[in-house]
């Protein structure tokens, strides 16, 4: 719907001096625009990454007679190699004082997610989860980006009266990949008073392996809307799986970044590349479209609660031997 404005031609003196005055007003005051705001801006605009609600729904997508696709959850990308939190976890604003119920806010929630299922569990307005996984270790903030980017599940059930042939899964850009310019203002949780995560017996806690679903690699560049990325085949026997009638079959998806210096965000469709009866098809999982971040380490700042104070004050990113890494109770989520 468009705005017309009309103009009389005829135009008393009266207007002509009132709308001069205002010309002139407003002439003078160009620069009176400096107000400071009350409150605290956020560390860093969002325009390019968006936060995540921690409390995503499962998406089932259902090919008619043929196959259903369930996501168990939002695709992770976190800096947590070991995938405990669905991303990264940061203070919401530049601010680094707080009142205690804000930090009872903070511990309860980071109580409830290491109890419980972190899918489910809803940040504070003083934290957000943002997308992103590290390229490179920070030893000193026990952060370790290990063989995983970040990763998602897809729960494959043929529901349909004949075998199909999963010959492979490939992602496609819904978009061009953007550079990361997000700065990450981490939290060391070690440094809340909370009861997790220092059991057993010390922060932080140390990966114990992971589940063994079928993996589908994937190596990442920077690309164009449209640029297709194959699976990475760990096995060159690897020729795809056979998925009888009503069967469920478990595809775990890694992402990382090709280089050093990816630190990109991608928007990813899945599609699936299946035979039934001979015939071959392309499902393209529009509804599973991921966002995908990759992080350098001068993205990152991290930030410890001070004992018996509620103020966060900044760590630094510093070198550390092997040593001093296992006695190390910093751990920045």
């Amino acid at each position: 719907m468009s705005s017309h404005f009309y103009f009389s031609s005829k135009v008393n003196i009266t207007e002509i001096l009132t709308i001069s005055s205002l010309i002139l007003l407003l002439i003078w005051c160009t620069g009176c625009s400096n107000v400071t705001p009350q409150n605290p801006a956020p560390s860093t605009p969002t325009s390019s990454i968006s936060s995540q609600s921690g409390n995503a729904e499962p998406t089932v997508v259902t090919v008619p007679n043929l196959l259903q696709v369930r996501s168990s959850s939002e695709v992770g990308c976190s800096p947590d190699d070991l995938g405990i939190m669905p991303g990264a976890l940061v203070l919401t604003t530049n601010r680094l004082q707080y009142d205690t119920g804000e930090i009872q806010q903070m511990v309860n929630y980071l109580e409830a997610v290491f109890h419980n299922n972190p899918q489910n569990q809803v940040p504070p307005n003083t934290l957000q989860l943002i997308p992103g996984s590290i390229l490179q270790d920070v030893p000193a903030w026990t952060m370790r980006k290990g063989n995983v980017g970040c990763s998602g599940t897809l729960e494959i059930t043929n529901i349909s009266q004949n075998p199909i042939q999963l010959s492979n899964i490939i992602v496609q850009l819904a978009a061009d990949s953007q550079q990361n310019t997000y700065q990450y203002r981490l939290i060391d949780v070690c440094s809340l008073p909370s009861d997790v995560p220092k059991q057993p017996p010390t922060c932080p806690v140390w990966s114990q392996g992971t589940a063994s679903e079928t993996p589908y690699d994937f190596h990442l560049n920077a690309g164009k809307s449209g640029t297709v990325f194959q699976r990475q085949l760990r096995d060159q026997t690897d020729i795809g799986i056979t998925i009888q009638p009503g069967d469920i079959f478990i595809a775990h998806l890694n992402f990382t970044s090709a280089s050093k210096s990816g630190n990109f965000i991608y928007s990813v469709v899945p599609k699936l590349i299946v035979s039934v009866s001979g015939e071959q098809r392309t499902i393209a999982l529009t509804d599973l479209k991921s966002m995908l971040a990759f992080i350098d380490p001068h993205q990152l700042s991290c930030y410890q609660l001070q004992e018996n104070r509620n103020t966060f004050v900044a760590l630094a990113q510093k070198t550390i031997s092997a040593a001093e890494e296992a006695t190390n109770h910093v751990w920045c989520l």
